[in-house]
């Protein structure tokens, strides 16, 4: 299972182990829709001391924007987007980079927000297990995030891994289940129970990589010369 849908009230934790953030440069990508307002799509940060919570990095939407927050010990840095909303109902690709203190935030491959983290500190160092969709408790975020994200997400990535297996590596969760299980209405997102019978012969696309999408290859523009290949523009 790549792809979950949530309806406001669900959350799945994650395993830590499909985001250690032990790289120098890390990248993270989802491709989501929905057309609500405000939800959380990702929540990785440690449990709070004393209303303190040191590192930690999310992604949500706030009033339509795409936004991310990292700290890495000395501050939140809060990214958003806000040349375009996405609470459109259609499918946007996001992908999250961090390169020590500097991170950015990319919104379909064409809006783009940079930031930079104050003091010393360029790692994040986190433990715990990773939330997507939400969290089981509001003060896991110290309270920053109370609605959980409604709409599909499709795929999520880390570094080079391809879209991950949400199903495989997923511990616990509420209120969730696969896209392909849900009759969707892109355009006002209304989720209906589906006759059991129409899975059976649903074959869902193949999941496309985000971070580093296979380039096509234009059919037209190849020739053959003997037994070698080559590239070249046809008029």
């Amino acid at each position: 299972m790549n792809d979950v849908t949530f309806r406001g009230d669900g959350w799945l934790e994650l395993s830590n182990s499909i985001m250690t953030h032990k790289d120098e440069k890390e990248m993270i990508g989802f491709e989501v829709s929905t057309n609500k307002t405000n939800g959380l799509i990702m929540w990785h940060g440690n449990k709070f001391i004393k209303r303190i919570t040191n590192n930690y990095i999310a992604l949500a939407i706030i009033d339509g924007y795409i936004e991310c927050q990292y700290n890495l010990g000395s501050g939140p840095v809060i990214l958003r987007i806000t040349t375009i909303k996405i609470d459109d109902g259609q499918r946007h690709r996001i992908i999250v980079k961090r390169d020590g203190r500097n991170g950015s935030i990319e919104l379909d491959g064409e809006h783009i927000e940079i930031g930079i983290s104050d003091g010393h500190n360029e790692q994040l160092e986190i433990s715990e297990n990773v939330f997507i969709g939400g969290v089981p408790d509001p003060l896991i975020t110290l309270e920053k995030f109370y609605v959980g994200f409604s709409g599909c997400i499709y795929t999520l990535e880390v570094q080079d891994s391809g879209a991950i297996n949400i199903g495989k590596n997923a511990i616990r969760g509420k209120n969730v289940s696969p896209c392909t299980r849900a009759r969707w209405i892109p355009s006002s997102l209304v989720f209906t129970d589906a006759e059991e019978n129409m899975f059976d012969a649903f074959v869902p696309p193949p999941p496309v990589n985000i971070i580093h999408p296979k380039p096509t290859v234009n059919k037209a523009s190849i020739f053959f010369i003997g037994d070698t290949e080559s590239n070249a523009l046809v008029d």
